[in-house]
């Protein structure tokens, strides 16, 4: 299933040489994605409506017939309101059947554990498998890519212990390929920026407040209302370390849109508000 290559190579120039071969590269993959989706049968799909799951999902309905595919989607207090909501329009614009599962915060990461993505994956899984085998899906999948192994993800551990499949990163998808076939694609999540979860926003071994959950999402759409793309509240005790792009830095401290900023955290709830100089970075709690 080709989408978008030129009948011939470009050889004029070896840089538009090099150009096509990349675009080969990422053909083979995607029609080997094609390949182990059509093999897959019916498949119920993990679907946070972030980049990776939301890419996978329209992958499978281009294979599967209708009625063979089911998007899961779990709904716990750490996840943030707006991505239940996209999730839930994404998959009703695709057609999609869509199940969305409410949990409380497991017992066992209650106090926010170093290994607490493990515990929560193996917990979540395990309900999705139970829940996709209730409506008749032996199968589930979910969108991990192959560049997620090469940073600190404890959860991929539940993943393979789970017997839930990646097909991406069996295919040899990285994130860069996923998003330029989403772009090709029309699909919006083409470049969201990455989004974890809110406990992540919480230094190890701390109580998981509710309260406190929802003053940081809170806090980070107010932020993403400003157009900071990406962006996290780090929270230590009454204080908000804000994390953002660099390049942003001149945006925040300029027409004092860090007083609005002070103003608006503080009437949320928090005392202290600070700006991170080292930006935004994936874990910045596991060094």
């Amino acid at each position: 299933m080709e989408f978008y290559l030129p009948t011939h190579p470009p050889i004029a120039e070896k840089s538009l040489d090099n150009d096509y071969r990349m675009k080969r590269e990422l053909q083979h993959k995607y029609d080997n994605l094609l390949s182990c989706l059509r093999k897959a049968g019916k498949t119920a799909v993990a679907f946070s409506g972030g980049v990776d799951s939301t890419f996978l999902l329209k992958a499978a309905s281009e294979v599967l017939p209708s009625g063979h595919i089911l998007a899961l989607t779990i709904h716990t207090p750490y996840i943030p309101e707006k991505e239940i909501e996209d999730a839930r329009r994404t998959a009703n614009d695709m057609n999609i059947r869509h199940i969305v599962l409410d949990s409380p915060v497991p017992e066992q990461v209650m106090n926010n554990p170093k290994d607490r993505c493990y515990i929560c994956k193996t917990y979540l899984f395990s309900r999705m498998k139970e829940v996709a085998k209730q409506h008749g899906f032996k199968e589930v999948m979910e969108g991990t890519n192959a560049d997620d192994e090469l940073s600190y993800r404890p959860g991929i551990r539940a993943l393979q212990e789970s017997g839930i499949k990646s097909p991406l990163k069996e295919c040899g998808l990285i994130k860069q390929d996923v998003r330029e076939l989403s772009r090709i694609k029309g699909l919006a999540t083409w470049d969201k920026p990455a989004l974890a979860c809110l406990l992540t926003r919480l230094p190890y071994n701390t109580a998981v407040d509710e309260a406190v959950l929802r003053r940081i999402e809170k806090s980070e759409q107010y932020l993403f209302g400003l157009g900071l793309r990406s962006v996290r509240v780090r929270v230590h005790g009454d204080l908000a370390r804000i994390e953002a792009e660099k390049t942003s830095f001149p945006v925040i401290i300029s027409d004092k849109l860090y007083e609005q900023i002070c103003r608006q955290l503080k009437d949320y709830g928090f005392k202290f508000i600070t700006l991170d100089m080292e930006g935004i970075r994936s874990g910045s709690f596991d060094n």
